[in-house]
């Protein structure tokens, strides 16, 4: 098996979650195009990652979230890169071993296969299952499209610049002293 050391999420990643090897060591499985990733980082670190490249932080992405679509029930999701479109929905706490993460944009259709389980199909052909009734996928689904539209939203207004003019004093040092001219 061939482990990555680093990975960056981008616009071909599916979804992720944490795994174990044998030795108990903390991995990620990945869904990237039509391939399975492991890579020897947890799915935070990676995500942390991910957002220090971009000059961000994960800490900073959480509190964007919360900002832009209120304090709520504890679905934090993600921004991660905006102008690629890539939002992060997690499926149970940040910091739970058992939380998959899915990209907004490569979540295609979902079905419920009975009333606690829900299958989520995604690009490349993955499919997923949850333990989470669908009516609790949807929503969590709804507030991910409206983090992504309230980013798009911010991009695309315009930025005004003002440029000051040249007004004020000027000081300059003159026989030992300051002078304002």
């Amino acid at each position: 098996m061939n482990i990555l050391s680093q990975y960056v999420i981008n616009e071909n990643t599916a979804g992720f979650w944490e795994e174990y090897d044998e030795s108990g060591n903390r991995l990620t499985e990945v869904f990237e195009g039509e391939k399975k990733l492991t890579v020897d980082k947890s799915p935070l670190k990676i995500i942390d990652f991910t957002l220090m490249n971009q000059g961000f932080s994960l800490q900073g992405a959480k509190d964007g979230s919360k900002h832009l679509l209120g304090k709520g029930k504890n679905v934090h999701l993600l921004t991660i890169n905006a102008q690629h479109g890539i939002f992060l929905i997690p499926t149970k706490a940040y910091g739970r071993h058992d939380c998959l993460w899915l990209s907004l944009m490569h979540v295609q259709d979902m079905e419920a296969i009975n009333s606690n389980t829900t299958r989520v199909f995604l690009s490349f052909g993955h499919t997923v299952v949850l333990d989470m009734k669908e009516y609790v996928f949807i929503k969590k689904l709804h507030k991910a499209r409206r983090l992504r539209k309230a980013v798009s939203k911010i991009n695309k207004s315009p930025i005004t610049f003002y440029v000051q003019p040249e007004t004020g004093y000027k000081i300059a040092e003159e026989d030992g002293g300051y002078r304002v001219k």
